[in-house]
């Protein structure tokens, strides 16, 4: 007998597509960036995703927080994200997720900027967003 049809495809789930839109084997680079979020009652999140974007609006990174296991920000959660560039580009949109299905722009007091290879931040001095 003839084999049934293909099933149709599953539709994605609603939300944001982070993961599915970026496309780090087209970048040549990479940084590391080291960041906390407040989270407006004077501590920092404890959960969600926080991407980082491209002038043009690409996504180039994006992270769940993971927990700091010494130094000042002992037990607090931080950002680990590693994003991809090429050489000229540059870092000028960081959002933050809660829940999945929307994001807010977070910004920083510090000067940050994209350079291949550079590390950002880190678990004893990282960047703070608000």
């Amino acid at each position: 007998p003839p084999s049934p049809p293909p099933s149709p495809p599953l539709s994605p789930p609603p939300g944001l597509t982070w993961e599915d839109d970026l496309d780090a084997p087209s970048y040549e680079g990479t940084a590391s960036y080291t960041l906390l979020v407040e989270d407006g009652s004077g501590d920092y999140v404890t959960t969600g995703m926080v991407a980082a974007f491209a002038d043009d609006g690409t996504i180039r990174g994006y992270q769940e927080p993971s927990e700091i296991p010494f130094g000042p920000y002992v037990g607090k959660y931080a950002f680990l994200i590693t994003v991809y560039g090429d050489g000229g580009d540059s870092v000028d949109d960081w959002e933050y997720s809660s829940n999945g299905f929307s994001s807010t722009t977070i910004t920083t007091d510090s000067s940050i900027s994209w350079s291949a290879n550079a590390n950002y931040g880190s678990v004893t001095d990282p960047i703070i967003f608000e």
